[in-house]
This record gives C-alpha cells, structure tokens and sequence, in this order.
C-alpha cells in the first residue's frame, strides 16, 4: 500500500434537508444519557429496524410498521453496549454487541439472529475481567460477507499478558471461527489503545478492519486498516495517516470497486479520508471537538460519502454529504431544547439515497428522555425521471468464477428489477433478485447454486437483468 501527502483542505458548501422525525421511545430518568447504544438498519424492502438500550441495562429491537414502531426485548438483565445491526439478503437481522456479566467478572462479545422464530442469542468469545473505562468509547462491527455469513470485529482484554486485542470472528456455517488482529503494544490501566474497529467485507469475502491507535507513552495517535490476506493466511495491517488528538471513532465503508472509505476525527476535526486505488487523500470537513462524538458514514449508489455525526457541545447530531463539494446540512434536531451528549448516533441510506438516523436525547429542564428516528429527503433535488428511458448497465467478475460470480449492475431511476441466471438450454436456474431497486450501482452474487440449493455443474450461463423498460445479458463461466 503507498503512502499519501495529506492534503487537509476545508471544503464545504451549504444544502437543506427536510427530515421527518418520530418517538420510538420515551421514558422518565434524571440522567440525560439514559440512551446510550443504537444502530439502525433497513431491510431489502426499505423498512428501518433500529436497536437501542435504556442505561445499558437492555437490548430493545423496534420495527417500523404502519407508521408504528413495534418493540420488542432482545435481552436484559446485564449491561450491554457497543450495539452493530445489519441485515443479510434473506431478510434476517443480525445482532453484535457486548454483554458485560460482573458477577462473573467476563465480557461477552455476543451475536443474535433474528429469523421468523424469533431472536437466538449465542456467545461467540468472552474476555476474563474488564475491558475498561469509558465504554461509550467501545463498539463492535458486524458485516454480512458475499456468501451470507457474518463476521464481527471487537475488542478483547487478554488477563495473560495484560493486553487489549482487537479480534474478529466469522461464521462458517457450522461455528465460529476467531483470531486476533492486532495486539496493543503496551498496557494503559484505563483503556485499550486498539480503539473502534469498524469491518466491512469485500465482493471476495475478505475482511478489511480499519482502527485507531491511540497515542501512548511509545505510539502516537494513527488510523490503521488491517486487510485478511488469503494467500498468507494472515492480517496485514498498514498505516494510514497520523491523527492528532483522539482519531476514534472510525466508521469504514467500501466503494463499488472495494476501495476504503474512512469517517474519523482529526485533531479536533471531522475528517474523511479514501483510497482511489493509488494513494490516499482525506478532506478534513468540519470542526467537532474531540469529547462525546460519534461518527457514521455510508456511501450511497453512487460511492458518495454522507456523513451522521454528534458534534461536541450541540444541542443535535448533524449531517453532511459530498458530490463535488462537501455540504453542511445542519442539526437534525429542530427542538433546541433536546439536548445530546455521550449517546449514539447511527445511519442507514435507502435504496433511493435517502438518509435514515437514530439516535437519543435529553428534554431540557425535563426528566423525560427520549429515542428519536429521523427520515431525511433532500430538498430541491428533481428526482422526476418516470418519462426517462433508463440507462442500465450489467457486469460480472470474476468471470471464469470458481466458487461463484459477483454481479453489479447500474440503473438510473427506480425500477423493478428481475436478475435470473438461465442455462444454455434456456432453462432458468436461480431467481437472485425479485423487487423494486433504487437508483445507482447494486451488487450481488450467485453462489453457483440452483433454487433448491444444490450446486449447478461447470459451464456456461446466463445472467439476464430486467428492468421496466431495457434488458441486459452477460454470458458468465463458472468452473469446477
């Protein structure tokens, strides 16, 4: 990987927003960070699934359903937090977070499906004791890979040698399999120096685990990726810039063509920084101050950057985005007298690249706290393209595949879309996507597998993309 001249530009413009804003919870408590934890998902229908605690003393799961949130109790009785929540292609929620038991003196590092059975909670590690102060600080990362197994990143305390390690564990379909990333290089008695591992996993499956290590007695703060490398059976872990003054939280995603893209602090900034497949560059975006932030960034069907975040001494979380230029989109929250502080802030784009956020606050002068959800639309866009012929594009790789091809394609307005794979005789094989899709570039994978599960003989197929008004079709060779 090469090394890159930061170049630190503020750049920014200004843009509106509309956002739709609803309870999902409310209670009464005279502690203002009675929310802690929250992450928010959407499923491949669009419908936002969000988990949030109360005083870290439970994991609740609310649906939006009718315009009603639906809730529900994933588990309680211990302390909880560090929450991630994603979905799989087969509409299962999936669970990480930590599980904090004193009596036993361990922290667990659980994960929960969500089936139509309902949720199942397994333990997939457990670290001997405490894994330190300030765990608003903690988080854990989950992702689903190509095949449709998770994998989780997260911090672990080794009592051995004394030292915090940054792990990950993958499903493989029986069980779990784990292994150690990276290892602090020294001990500090209060917390870890491996800060907020954030996992995304490539169209190959493989991991990419971006962190910050922050500064000690022998290292100086840096922003850290390590990569799984398939051929050595081993991480490898690269530098990616200094960060001065606390760097955490990270929040990592990965562009069409499985290129880093990075949402961290610098210095008392916003910053984000990407890979274009030569060299890395980072804007540094805002001013938020280094206590009680929290950072999420997605990227939206057209590798876009857009950017949630709770900014030091605002009463709100914010929000910015970047095409040509970065946009400061303001607070989320219109009350000026909801106020948040040392909670989270999670965000999801739609299918349409629309912005859904969480997150908690305090009612000033009040004993009432609250768990909001926000819908963004942005406002002055024309998104009218009805009576426009859609522009559609359609791409296999690799392509001879030997355990199975990735397909992307491109469609630029809303459309149903159907992608069947045929064999040469015509006949079908699999159905892989059967729904309305939003604009932008889209990505799936066909494992090599019939409708019923079984393994298809090598040769050569077909994959055909219908949209409303175009066809597309790829010859794709699967190999053996």
């Amino acid at each position: 990987m090469k090394r890159f001249l930061v170049i630190f530009i503020f750049v920014l413009g200004y843009s509106q927003i509309s956002w739709q804003i609803e309870e999902v919870d409310t209670t009464n408590y005279s502690n203002s960070n009675v929310y802690y934890w929250n992450d928010i998902a959407l499923d491949t229908d669009d419908v936002p699934h969000t988990v949030f605690n109360i005083d870290c003393e439970s994991i609740i799961f609310a649906t939006r359903v009718d315009s009603v949130w639906q809730k529900e109790v994933v588990e309680s009785g211990l302390f909880y937090y560090g929450f991630d929540l994603v979905y799989d292609k087969n509409n299962n929620a999936h669970l990480s977070y930590y599980r904090r038991d004193s009596s036993l003196n361990t922290t667990y590092i659980c994960h929960g499906l969500r089936d139509t059975t309902g949720w199942q909670i397994e333990v997939v590690d457990s670290s001997y004791g405490y894994l330190g102060n300030y765990f608003w600080h903690f988080n854990s990362s989950i992702d689903i890979d190509a095949v449709g197994y998770p994998g989780i990143a997260y911090i672990a305390w080794n009592l051995e040698d004394s030292l915090h390690y940054i792990k990950y564990a993958h499903y493989n379909g029986v069980d779990w399999d784990t292994s150690i990333v990276s290892r602090d290089t020294s001990w500090h008695h209060r917390y870890p120096l491996d800060w907020s591992p954030s996992l995304k996993f490539d169209h190959s499956a493989l991991p990419h685990i971006v962190f910050h290590r922050i500064r000690s007695n022998t290292n100086c703060d840096t922003l850290k990726i390590a990569n799984y490398n398939d051929l050595v059976n081993a991480w490898i872990i690269e530098p990616i810039m200094a960060c001065d003054m606390d760097g955490f939280p990270v929040s990592l995603a990965l562009t069409s063509q499985d290129y880093p893209c990075i949402a961290h602090g610098y210095g008392w900034g916003l910053a984000y920084t990407w890979w274009d497949g030569v060299s890395w560059h980072t804007d540094g975006i805002t001013s938020i101050g280094v206590l009680h932030i929290r950072i999420r960034l997605a990227l939206d069907n057209l590798d876009r950057p857009h950017i949630a975040f709770l900014h030091w001494g605002y009463y709100s979380p914010r929000y910015c985005y970047k095409d040509t230029i970065w946009h400061l989109c303001g607070p989320i929250e219109s009350d000026t007298t909801c106020y948040t502080f040392d909670v989270d802030v999670s965000l999801e784009l739609d299918m349409n690249n629309q912005p859904h956020v969480c997150y908690g606050c305090y009612k000033l002068g009040t004993t009432t706290t609250t768990f909001k959800y926000a819908k963004g639309t942005f406002v002055g866009i024309d998104e009218d393209k009805k009576n426009r012929k859609p522009e559609i594009a359609l791409s296999l790789f690799p392509n001879p595949g030997l355990r199975g091809i990735t397909i992307e394609y491109f469609i630029d307005v809303l459309s149903r879309v159907e992608l069947v794979v045929y064999d040469v005789s015509g006949k079908r094989v699999k159905i892989l996507i059967n729904k309305k899709v939003g604009i932008g570039k889209h990505k799936t994978h066909w494992d090599g597998k019939d409708e019923k599960g079984n393994s298809v003989p090598a040769g050569v197929y077909f994959v055909r993309l219908f949209t409303d008004k175009e066809t597309r079709v790829e010859k794709a060779v699967l190999i053996r």
